[in-house]
């Protein structure tokens, strides 16, 4: 399945989820892919930074619920993160559509995110009944600051565009082309001297990953003693309440309520 495409051009390589269809929506061959994408970048000296964005008119959807309905532990305790996390080169998200849960997620795992002015942002891991396994609960106040993470990951409620621009969760809003516009930056950070720029990376990384490893620690071993507690009848009842919470921030963002 061609759930994935990478593009590498003068040591910028361009990530794009494909699977346009379902909202770029994690299902086990996209996880797969993107772990073997990482894999592969890493391994290539030539790759100095990297832009990931979503096909379609959606960044990422989150873990596809349809397919978390038959086996939740399968892809909610998939190794991907930690692949993303543990990558050599930097990494901006284009967020060019929602990025909801394990898309927020993904998102967050970037150095930095720009966003469309379609881009939303929530974390709805309370509606599904389960806790963030990928880094959430470290990520997001990092980016946004302890309040406004707990009033996120509390209420599962959506952030558009210019209120994440506002709160810092991304580093501005692009009102043409987003990928364009990561591209065109990562070519700037790709220019420089590669030493330099892994030492400084490194610096701000290391420096969050004292904080991010004891935290994660702490949120995979909740995380998995309540994925065990899943059933495919709680799944199916949890996924339609996000869907229609999701139409209804549509409807009002539409009608300018």
């Amino acid at each position: 399945m061609d759930v994935l495409h990478t593009n590498i051009t003068d040591g910028v390589a361009v990530i794009t989820l494909a699977r346009p269809d379902a909202r770029n929506a994690l299902n086990g061959p996209l996880l797969d892919a993107l772990d073997d994408t990482f894999a592969a970048l890493d391994a290539n000296a030539d790759v100095r930074c990297a832009v990931i964005t979503g096909g379609g008119h959606a960044f990422c959807a989150g873990i596809d619920l349809n397919a978390m309905e038959l086996d939740p532990p399968a892809l909610l305790l998939h190794p991907v993160a930690t692949r993303i996390a543990n990558r050599r080169f930097a990494l901006i998200a284009a967020v060019n559509g929602p990025a909801i849960t394990g898309g927020l997620e993904l998102a967050l795992h970037a150095d930095f995110r720009f966003a469309s002015p379609a881009a939303v942002f929530a974390d709805t891991h309370v509606l599904v009944g389960i806790v963030p396994g990928w880094g959430m609960s470290t990520l997001l106040p990092q980016a946004v600051g302890e309040s406004r993470a707990r009033e996120m990951s509390f209420t599962g409620r959506f952030v558009d565009a210019d209120e994440a621009e506002r709160i810092g969760l991304v580093n501005r809003v692009v009102d043409g082309d987003v990928v364009a516009e990561a591209i065109a930056t990562a070519k700037v950070i790709a220019s420089y001297d590669l030493a330099a720029v892994a030492a400084i990376r490194g610096l701000y990384t290391d420096h969050a990953k004292h904080q991010f490893d004891a935290r994660q620690a702490h949120e995979t071993a909740v995380f998995t003693d309540i994925v065990a507690t899943l059933t495919p009848a709680a799944v199916r009842q949890r996924r339609d309440a996000i869907i229609a919470r999701g139409r209804s921030f549509n409807t009002k963002s539409s009608s300018g309520s």
